[in-house]
């Protein structure tokens, strides 16, 4: 987690232990890893999972109950009235400190999660075409057109199609094939369900990991990228999971 120079107090771990990094530390990451031709895309998950936003009082949506049972799928209160403010200001600092990445996420996905924690508060649920329209301005008012902008395939409204053109889609529920006419949004990412660390059978996931591989060659569209997840970050199960060495494995017949 990235604790802000303009918003330090939203910098709550959503897991006890989880790391908080500083401006200057993350600087510091991305100038280390441009000097070695990697780029890190920053992911600013809204309007859902949005638990760890609560550092402000009246940011998320007050559902303890709700809250307590599933501890994710917290959304942003859409009726804050400094929400859309907070918003431009954190994404003008993650382009600058993430000057050297082509790409920054900004989430979207499983809002349907949501939907008990706003009737718990008496809310109604979020106007996602709304919400999107709001941060179109917001991106355009904060020149993020380079930089491109990712986000999750189900935040992409059919009202909102035309006005995303420059988009990056990024799937994991459905399969780019499921698009009408087989067509996916262009450009995009894939990663369909590849969480690759938590799957019951290792074998399962790096055979999901080759299906989509064999789809992005085959297909007419090719994605921009495939990107392999991992839920477990610790270095014990990567290595008692082999991760890494299935990955370079398939890579390197």
């Amino acid at each position: 987690m990235l604790k802000f120079d303009s918003y330090p107090e939203l910098a709550v771990p959503s897991l006890p232990g989880g790391s908080v990094y500083s401006v200057e530390e993350m600087k510091h990451l991305v100038q280390f890893a441009t000097e070695r031709r990697v780029f890190i895309m920053p992911e600013l998950n809204i309007p859902g999972h949005a638990g760890g936003w609560s550092g402000i009082p009246g940011l998320v949506v007050n559902c303890p109950k709700y809250f307590c049972e599933e501890a994710w799928g917290i959304p942003l209160n859409h009726q804050n009235a400094g929400l859309m403010s907070i918003l431009e200001t954190l994404l003008g600092e993650l382009k600058e400190i993430f000057h050297t990445s082509p790409f920054i996420h900004l989430g979207g996905d499983e809002m349907k999660l949501s939907r008990p924690c706003f009737l718990e508060a008496g809310r109604n649920v979020l106007d996602t075409d709304k919400f999107e329209r709001d941060l179109q301005s917001i991106v355009s008012n904060t020149s993020l057109t380079s930089p491109k902008i990712v986000r999750w395939e189900d935040s992409i409204t059919i009202a909102l199609l035309e006005k995303q053109q420059d988009t990056v889609t990024h799937y994991w529920y459905r399969s780019p094939r499921d698009e009408k006419g087989g067509k996916p949004r262009m450009p995009y990412f894939v990663s369909s369900h590849l969480y690759i660390d938590t799957m019951t059978d290792q074998d399962d996931a790096l055979h999901m990991f080759q299906d989509v591989r064999g789809f992005a060659k085959d297909t007419l569209y090719p994605p921009l990228s495939i990107i392999v997840g991992a839920f477990e970050l610790n270095k014990k199960s990567w290595l008692d999971r082999n991760v890494y060495g299935k990955l370079v494995d398939e890579y390197n017949p």
